[in-house]
C-alpha cells in the first residue's frame, strides 16, 4: 500500500516531465498548516475539524440522561409554582399531608441541579474536546517512523535540492528516491482527514519537515 502511494504521489509529481512536486506536496499539507502551506484552503479544514471536535466531545449519554430530566423537572417546577398560590388561599392549607408549600426553597433547588448537571456535560464536552486535540496516540507512531526514515529522507532532500531543477533527466529509479517522503507525508494526510490526529498535533510534530520538503517541490 505503502509503494503504491508513494507512485502515485511521484505519478503527480513528474506528470508530463513537468515539475508538479509542488502541487502535490500542497495538496498534502494544506490539511494541517493554518498559518502559510494552503492559505485559506487550510483555514477552512482547520474550522472543520475543531467544529467536529467539538460536536463528538459531548457525551451522547450524558445529554440524553440531561433531556430525559429536563421534562420532567420542569413540568414539576411549573406545577409548584401554579399550585402554590391555590394552596396558600385553601382553607385546608394547614393539612399535615405535605404539599409545593412545605418546601419552599424546592424549585430553586431543583433549577440548582439542572444548573450544576449542565456545567458538568459542558466540563466534560471540553476536557474531551482537549483530549482530542492533544491526543499522542498516532503522532508518537508517526514520529518513531519518521525517525527511522534517515536513509529514506537523506534521498529525498538530495533529490529535491539538487536536481529538481532538471526534471527531464531523472528516470523512474532516481524519482522513486522520494516515494517513501511523499508516502509518509500521504499518510499524515489520510489520518488527519479521517479525524484520527489533529491538525494542531501535526503541525507541532512535522511543520519544518513538511515545510522543508515542500518548498523544495514547489520549484
Amino acid at each position: 500500500m505503502h509503494a503504491s502511494n508513494g507512485r502515485r504521489c511521484r505519478e503527480k509529481f513528474m506528470d508530463g516531465r513537468k515539475s508538479r512536486g509542488g502541487d502535490r506536496m500542497k495538496t498534502v499539507s494544506y490539511r494541517f498548516n493554518e498559518y502559510d502551506i494552503g492559505g485559506g484552503m487550510a483555514q477552512s479544514i482547520l474550522k472543520k475539524t475543531r467544529r467536529y471536535r467539538h460536536v463528538s466531545a459531548v457525551s451522547v449519554t450524558y445529554l440524553l440522561m440531561f433531556l430525559g430530566l429536563l421534562a420532567p423537572v420542569i413540568s414539576l417546577i411549573l406545577g409548584i409554582v401554579r399550585t402554590a398560590p391555590i394552596e396558600a388561599q385553601s382553607p385546608l392549607a394547614t393539612s399535615p399531608i405535605p404539599s409545593a408549600m412545605s418546601f419552599p426553597g424546592l424549585v430553586p433547588l431543583l433549577i440548582l441541579a439542572l444548573l450544576i448537571a449542565l456545567a458538568f456535560i459542558i466540563l466534560q464536552a471540553r476536557l474531551e474536546y482537549r483530549r482530542k486535540t492533544y491526543d499522542p496516540t498516532w503522532i508518537l507512531k508517526f514520529d518513531e517512523r519518521f525517525k527511522g526514515m534517515r536513509q529514506e529522507r537523506l534521498n529525498a532532500s538530495q533529490l529535491l535540492l539538487n536536481d529538481i531543477s532538471t526534471p527531464a533527466s531523472l528516470d523512474d529509479a532516481e524519482l522513486a528516491k522520494i516515494d517513501d517522503v511523499l508516502d509518509f507525508v500521504e499518510d499524515l494526510g489520510f489520518y488527519q482527514h479521517g479525524y484520527q490526529i489533529s491538525p494542531e498535533v501535526i503541525h507541532h510534530h512535522f511543520y519544518h519537515w513538511i515545510r522543508g520538503y515542500w518548498s523544495a517541490a514547489r520549484t
